[in-house]
């Protein structure tokens, strides 16, 4: 984490993957894509907000999210943002992939993610626009109903950090700080999205985990 860059309040920078590695985790997504078209198979959608993409999780990707989580979210967390996991340990996450491309999800509405932590980190591919935008943290749980205002207004008063995606980099933040994603100009863009919890998985999750040895 020596090479993190603060953002802003509670918002981080950090270096994480390799482009060839995201190039190769972006061509197995588009793989599955293809194939899960071509057998005519529908694939659930990452989240309430976002129409494209894959959750990773159900891809058998499952194990390597979890030592992902333990070994590179985890000590990131505990190190950038000690007063969200303090010395707790994650228990849980949910990972996908999230894709903006013409005739799909072209922004993302002010939201607050269903995580403790979230780390982002942008796969590719060439895209112009689609820029990350960060509310300043509140403090209190009720939020003023302007933070939530779609289409996002280019002078919101809430917003600041303004963030440009790069491949291999990570942004690490609250899950409850808000923020959403600025209309796509061109091209296309993939990123990895782990959302990590403190509660653990439901109990579902942990019956077939069990019975996988994990």
């Amino acid at each position: 984490s020596s090479a993190a860059v603060q953002l802003g309040p509670g918002v981080w920078q950090v270096p994480l993957l390799d482009p060839v590695v995201c190039a190769q985790l972006a061509d197995e997504v588009d793989h599955f894509n293809f194939w899960a078209k071509r057998e005519g198979i529908e694939v659930d959608r990452p989240n309430s907000m976002n129409d494209y993409g894959v959750v990773l999780n159900d891809i058998g990707f499952l194990p390597a999210m979890d030592r992902a989580m333990a070994a590179v979210v985890g000590p990131l967390a505990r190190q950038l943002l000690p007063e969200v996991l303090h010395q707790a340990e994650f228990g849980s996450q949910h990972s996908f992939i999230v894709r903006y491309a013409a005739g799909e999800d072209l922004d993302l509405k002010p939201h607050a993610d269903d995580s403790d932590i979230t780390l982002n980190v942008c796969l590719g591919h060439e895209f112009e626009g689609a820029s990350l935008y960060f509310h300043k943290p509140q403090l209190c749980v009720e939020r003023e109903e302007s933070e939530f205002l779609y289409p996002h207004p280019q002078n919101c008063p809430h917003c600041v950090i303004h963030y440009k995606h790069r491949p291999g980099m990570a942004v690490l933040h609250r899950g409850a700080q808000v923020h959403g994603v600025q209309p796509l100009a061109g091209g296309e863009r993939l990123n990895l999205v782990i959302w990590c919890r403190k509660r653990p998985y439901p109990k579902d999750i942990q019956r077939v985990m069990a019975l996988s040895g994990r």
